[in-house]
């Protein structure tokens, strides 16, 4: 299994932990995906955005052991986490606009390429 599904299975399994409930162990499977993705440099980006659901676990079990002003902190902070992935994503779309368009040239180029190959076999 790739690094990505790794990851991806991961976040999976904490959406159904937190469906339960479970905000323990969401934030814990959160949290692992995060490490993942972090070493990802296609996906590195999304890390924040796993912590950040992490953090929204940990402050839903707090609130529901009725630790109210901590529960409030984390919030706060995740706050400013969601402004900072905004901003980077912003900064990151030319890139990845880039990046697609060359992507729709390579994959029209190889799929010419296929039909050619195909016609010249038949």
């Amino acid at each position: 299994m790739t690094s990505y599904a790794r990851a991806w299975n991961l976040i999976e399994k904490a959406k159904a932990y937190h469906k339960m409930e479970d905000h323990i162990q969401a934030k814990e499977n959160y949290e692992k995906a995060c490490e993942i993705l972090k070493e990802l440099p296609s996906y590195n980006y999304e890390a924040a955005y796993y912590s950040a659901w992490a953090s929204q676990e940990e402050a839903e079990q707090l609130s529901k052991q009725e630790r109210h002003e901590e529960a409030i902190e984390i919030r706060n902070g995740q706050k400013k986490l969601r402004q900072r992935h905004k901003n980077a994503g912003k900064r990151l779309q030319p890139v990845y606009r880039e990046k697609g368009k060359r992507k729709n040239r390579e994959t029209r180029d190889t799929s010419q390429g296929k039909d050619e190959l195909l016609l010249s076999q038949s």
